[in-house]
């Protein structure tokens, strides 16, 4: 993707200490309910929710800079998830914000389509310079799918203890190469696909992993803090002999 594309401008460097702690925030936001079942409808009138709504989703991922040599990216490791959902997107940004003075992401990648929107722009008012927005298209989900497939390819991410639902969702979620050069890439977990409880089976926490994508393509460089070494005076030291002495 060039510039622009995907909402993203990528910048010249990342550069962060070897050995940090660095952590990243990635963020698929919920759209519309998906479900128009009556028995959804049933649900949602007498207060108990709507099992078709999708949720908004947060990944926090730790990102290892140890492998920039030995694997040309760095290592991303999933050490906590968040969702909510029919939460208003006030409420989730209130949650995100305390989270990220938990976690002190040095990147916020946010799904900025549509009704995304909003809460891209409460997060970038709060956290300018670290918030990295997606506008997806069908050739931007396929460019994400195929670099997030690359990267897991690669042994580049991983998830140490994901949840059943997590499972679910990796395990229900299917792709297909459409015809033509482009060899766009169409995946997703397929609309009404329903667990073995019965419950509908969403994507939500897949397309928050994926938006790894977008941290990928930034230039990320180790470095070592500066060190000093104390001088002395060699009039000090009556045996110190000068190793260039002309």
């Amino acid at each position: 993707m060039g510039a622009g594309q995907g909402g993203f401008q990528p910048p010249s460097a990342v550069s962060a200490p070897l050995g940090a702690e660095i952590t990243a925030f990635l963020i698929d936001v919920a759209g519309m309910d998906e479900a128009s079942t009556g028995l959804a409808d049933a649900l949602h009138r007498e207060g108990l929710g709507n099992p078709g709504r999708d949720s908004t989703t947060l990944t926090v991922v730790e990102v290892d800079l140890s492998t920039l040599t030995q694997l040309q990216g760095p290592t991303y490791r999933v050490i906590a998830r968040h969702g909510w959902t029919g939460e208003n997107h006030l409420a989730v940004f209130g949650k995100l914000k305390a989270l990220a003075e938990q976690y002190q992401p040095q990147q916020i990648v946010v799904d900025a389509t549509g009704v995304g929107e909003g809460l891209w722009a409460m997060l970038e008012h709060t956290f300018p310079t670290r918030v990295i927005p997606v506008k997806f298209s069908a050739q931007v989900k396929s460019e994400t799918g195929w670099r997030f497939l690359s990267i897991i390819e690669t042994g580049r991410f991983s998830d140490p203890a994901p949840s059943e639902q997590v499972r679910m969702q990796y395990n229900r979620c299917i792709s297909e190469i459409l015809p033509g050069p482009l060899k766009q890439l169409r995946w997703g977990v397929p609309d009404g696909t329903r667990g073995p409880d019965g419950e509908l089976v969403h994507d939500d926490f897949i397309l928050a992993d994926a938006l790894t994508a977008f941290l990928d393509r930034l230039e990320w460089h180790g470095c070592t803090p500066p060190a000093s070494i104390e001088g002395f005076d060699p009039l000090d030291r009556p045996n110190y002999q000068d190793p260039y002495p002309f």
